[in-house]
């Protein structure tokens, strides 16, 4: 029968890491456990988060007790780790990551903190449950990660969001049935179009809001919708994972759009998605040229107008990435005119899943920036590139970023990686991916690029003043690749803190 103790903070010592623990080679030193859970096991993002949030209330720790009577933890390992170098950092195996977690030592306040042990009686009783924790769903004896559907559920703000709610909706107004498993990022991948979203589905609200509005009747909208899911789901007229924008733009302009309300009863024609009927508002009263505009064409605009839906289009000519593991993600959108268009990055076009607030915050205001304010959309760039190139060092590379490591050399060291991910397979880059992937690589030191490192810190230093044309031109080059790399930048989900 399993003991239940605390150890507060004092008397951390009195817990040895487990010199047999599965992570690591059998036997090790503590010196060497620490320094192969350093290099391997994302130990310094697990201690930040223990820094900002404390331990999980929903985790315990498991321990046993060695022939001379001291604690060894066979469950959590990595958490005690990081709880080691933050109680001493002189524990860490470089001097670089003694310095990171010094920083982070002096944020941490261990007032307060208790480590609750279960203490099992030998090895194999803790076994059985390590197991469990361990061994993934394992016939649902174990622990089951959220599938991407029930990711977007949770978040609520995802890049699944818009997808998510409409499929909700056709489950919920029996216009498919049963609610389909498996199709989720498929129609993600769908509404990413600006085509099949504003014209095809006649959707008025943005391609990631839950709370969607469509301009029409409710009969049309509903035919045309159970339509999508359905040969989504069935795979058929061409609507498959696999499709380039183009592709589903034609699927769309061929299936969806010759629909009219001819075809259905118009039994319903306010523009609400299960929302208040009284607030209803049609793009049309709001002056949006788009809404009433089903046959596909793009809307005249004047000089400082956004660009077309159609040249919008965040992945046009391009292939994208499989499910699963790493993923490639189409992004940025180019015009004819790029120079034209009102804002650097289009948030229809440029829209990866970020978790983190900070990022998130980044990523909103540099949707903000208008041809207005040219260096202040080169000095978001700039935040936006550093931001999600340490983020991706830190969470996929276990790189310990330091302050005086240059932006050039980082991001080298990121798409580096992002290159032999691709290399091996791991990764699905499409050609648009790659060609911005070489022309960042190579322009990221070139100091009179405009996205380059050094020409980004003369602007934030006022002695760089970048034109809208040399920006846009740019930021269209470079887009695909930044949108891949924000995409993968943070710590995969497992549904697994261990």
């Amino acid at each position: 029968m399993a003991e239940k103790i605390t150890i507060g903070w004092r008397d951390l010592r009195d817990l040895d890491l487990d010199p047999d623990n599965p992570r690591h080679e059998r036997g090790l030193t503590r010196s060497d456990v620490i320094a192969q859970f350093v290099k391997r096991e994302n130990i310094r993002p697990l201690a930040r988060d223990i820094v900002q949030h404390g331990l999980s209330p929903l985790e315990r720790f498991g321990a046993i007790k060695d022939a001379g009577n001291d604690l060894v933890v066979v469950e959590g390992n990595r958490r005690l780790c990081a709880l080691m170098l933050l109680h001493d950092p002189s524990l860490a195996p470089t001097p670089e990551e003694r310095r990171s977690f010094e920083r982070l030592s002096r944020s941490f306040d261990p007032s307060g903190l208790e480590i609750e042990l279960e203490v099992f009686s030998s090895r194999e009783e803790a076994n059985i449950w390590l197991e469990r924790k361990h061994l993934g769903e394992n016939n649902g004896l174990g622990t089951r990660g959220w599938n991407p559907v029930q990711q977007a559920r949770h978040f609520g703000d995802t890049g699944n969001t818009l997808a998510l709610a409409l499929i909700d909706y056709a489950a919920d107004k029996r216009l498919i049935s049963p609610r389909p498993d498996g199709i989720l990022t498929t129609v993600t991948r769908f509404l990413s179009n600006p085509f099949v979203r504003r014209h095809a589905l006649l959707i008025t609200t943005g391609a990631s809001d839950a709370e969607f509005s469509f301009n029409g009747t409710r009969s049309l909208f509903n035919r045309r919708l159970q339509r999508l899911l359905t040969d989504i789901i069935n795979s058929t007229n061409g609507a498959s994972s696999r499709t380039t924008a183009l592709e589903r733009e034609e699927y769309a302009r061929k299936h969806l759009v010759p629909m009219s309300d001819d075809d259905v009863e118009d039994d319903d024609i306010d523009g609400e998605a299960d929302l208040d009927d009284n607030d209803a508002s049609t793009d049309a009263q709001a002056g949006n040229s788009d809404a009433g505009d089903q046959s596909g064409g793009t809307d005249s605009s004047d000089d400082i107008s956004e660009t077309s839906d159609h040249n919008a289009s965040p992945d046009a000519n391009s292939d994208e990435g499989s499910d699963g593991g790493p993923t490639g993600a189409q992004g940025g959108g180019t015009s004819s005119a790029p120079s034209r268009r009102l804002k650097l990055v289009d948030p229809d076009a440029f829209h990866p899943s970020l978790r983190d607030n900070g990022l998130r915050r980044i990523l909103l205001e540099l949707h903000l920036v208008t041809r207005r304010t040219p260096a202040l959309a080169a000095i978001g760039v700039r935040i936006f590139i550093e931001a999600i190139t340490v983020a991706y060092l830190e969470n996929r590379m276990n790189r310990t970023v330091a302050e005086r490591d240059k932006l050039h050399v980082l991001a080298q060291q990121a798409l580096a990686d992002l290159s032999e991910k691709a290399r091996q397979n791991l990764l699905d880059l499409s050609t648009k991916e790659k060609n911005a992937l070489r022309m960042l690589h190579n322009q990221v030191t070139n100091s009179s690029y405009v996205f380059s490192a050094a020409y980004l810190g003369a602007v934030a230093h006022g002695s760089a003043f970048p034109t809208w044309e040399q920006l846009t031109a740019a930021w269209d080059e470079i887009a695909p690749i930044l949108m891949v790399l924000a995409t993968n930048c943070e710590a995969p989900l497992d549904g697994r803190e261990e």
